[in-house]
């Protein structure tokens, strides 16, 4: 650990185990009551607990060190050794103890060495060691950074929990469960959301492609003869003052049938050709096309499917992927052919 952050933890941990820092979460020193008792850490006199304390926290964190000991020795550019990630790990390190404490018979923290306490809770830490060992700065800083105000370090916390309760369902620290429910509704919300972003823009290109190359009359050069009749039933089944534009009633399926048409191509490729993850790439990369239409099923049929974990991930990467295209993609410009 480097010198600056083992000071701060050992000055803010001493402080935290004294008493002098109060909080309303449980801390190995002491339990929060109507009065003051002992907790797991503690000794005979303040003196002591302090030194208990911050032996057992400075062991603790030199497991979490050992991980990544470049992110952490980084400091405040490396997101874990700061402010906000030392309290969730003191936060940790107490949920830790006392999840030992109800579920391993043979573990008595009271009566064991500061040491063992921080072994016991590193073992337990095993899966999130193992995922700060083998995550990416980038996707680090994307899960833990921006973690700031009063609720920063308890969502810092959550999120180091989480890590473990996916691997041992067991562990779950009160209120993680509300958190992950509230972040994956949020997930959810944000997924939607981009569907519709997606499939909006796509549109708006399309129109704007053909606009350029027939004026108003774009309409009739769009897609084929059936997708155009097709549109124009679905805009017939909606009151007509709800109606939208005749595009609008495209599948969305079909938009990816005029992007691909050779003579379209070249103009849409700049905005449309984002191979998916692993791929090696085609001539045409479309295949993300496909997966969000999928995923639109899911949100019209709500009531029989739901988005797994991996789409979720798909469409947080399709948005960026999709929006760093919108911000370099030259102007769209169509190319004529005979």
């Amino acid at each position: 650990m480097t010198t600056a952050c083992r000071s701060l933890a050992t000055a803010l941990w001493g402080a935290l185990a004294s008493g002098t820092y109060r909080r309303a979460t449980p801390l190995p020193g002491t339990r929060p009551r109507k009065m003051l008792v002992a907790g797991p850490l503690a000794a005979d006199t303040d003196e002591r607990t302090v030194k208990r304390a911050a032996d057992g926290i400075g062991l603790f964190l030199e497991h979490i060190r050992g991980a990544n000991p470049a992110r952490w020795d980084s400091g405040r550019t490396g997101g874990i050794c700061v402010n906000a990630g030392l309290r969730a790990l003191f936060l940790l390190f107490s949920s830790l103890i006392e999840f030992a404490r109800r579920n391993k018979r043979n573990f008595d923290p009271e009566n064991a060495t500061s040491t063992e306490i921080a072994e016991e809770a590193a073992t337990l830490a095993s899966p999130l060691l193992e995922y700060l060992r083998s995550l990416p700065d980038e996707e680090f800083a994307e899960r833990f950074g921006r973690k700031y105000g009063s609720g920063g370090p308890l969502e810092y916390f959550y999120e180091l929990s989480e890590i473990i309760h996916e691997t041992d369902p067991k562990y779950a620290p009160d209120g993680l469960e509300e958190y992950i429910k509230l972040k994956d509704d949020s997930r959810i919300h944000a997924g939607e959301e981009t569907i519709k972003f997606i499939e909006g823009r796509v549109t708006e290109i399309i129109v704007s492609y053909f606009r350029k190359l027939h004026g108003n009359n774009y309409w009739n050069y769009m897609g084929t003869k059936d997708m155009r009749v097709q549109s124009y039933e679905r805009q017939q089944e909606v009151a007509p003052e709800e109606q939208l534009d005749l595009e609008a009633y495209l599948d969305f399926i079909d938009k990816k049938r005029i992007i691909e048409k050779p003579e379209h191509w070249s103009s849409f490729k700049r905005y449309f050709d984002i191979p998916l993850p692993g791929d090696k790439g085609y001539a045409k990369n479309l295949k993300w096309m496909d997966r969000l239409n999928e995923l639109r099923r899911v949100v019209a049929h709500s009531y029989k499917r739901s988005f797994k974990p991996d789409d979720l991930e798909f469409l947080e990467w399709i948005r960026s992927a999709f929006e760093e295209r919108l911000l370099t993609a030259d102007e769209l410009v169509p190319v004529s052919y005979p």
